[in-house]
């Protein structure tokens, strides 16, 4: 079911707590779902998964990325049935002040959007890839939050990336 943060924040507040996790999902494979179910395993609140922007993507994974827009990411994630909920991080939030507040620099200009759905949802547990990059700025996001965060196993020898990279061969 497609949320947006209100919804979400709503629904923290009645369960006592939601579990997040993002991600760009541009093509659904066995890593997504296999990341999801580990998820869902090790939760017991609610879970959401946010569709990351189509900004984003492109920033991250290449001009030519996303192959599927952002609405049909969020539809197609929504359609898999195995989690409850999936909103879109639309929201960029204030990136100076990130940038200020938490020295960040480089690419991690890009959590614009991942921090500011973590400022407004507040969630009690993160959920992220062990293949993501965990700095001592977006640690410091998760201790000014008190966010319990887990690590997940990245599904090694899948990724939109490759299946991508196999067509064009």
């Amino acid at each position: 079911m497609i949320k947006n943060y209100e919804e979400l924040i709503d629904i923290k507040n009645s369960c006592g707590g939601i579990a997040l996790a993002f991600g760009c999902f541009d093509i659904m494979h066995y890593g997504h779902v296999n990341f999801i179910n580990h998820v869902l395993e090790k939760t017991t609140l609610p879970l959401a998964i946010g569709v990351l922007p189509d900004v984003y993507v492109s920033a991250t994974k290449g001009e030519n990325r996303p192959l599927n827009k952002e609405n049909d990411r969020l539809a197609t994630l929504d359609k898999e049935g195995n989690q409850p909920y999936a909103f879109l991080v639309a929201e960029k939030g204030d990136y100076n002040y990130y940038k200020d507040k938490f020295h960040l620099s480089g690419k991690e200009v890009l959590w614009q959007y991942p921090i500011n759905a973590l400022y407004k949802i507040k969630p009690t547990e993160f959920y992220y890839s062990t293949d993501f990059p965990l700095t001592d700025s977006i640690l410091a996001v998760f201790e000014e939050l008190n966010l319990k965060h887990y690590a997940i196993e990245y599904t090694k020898g899948i990724s939109s990336t490759d299946l991508i990279n196999k067509l064009k061969d």
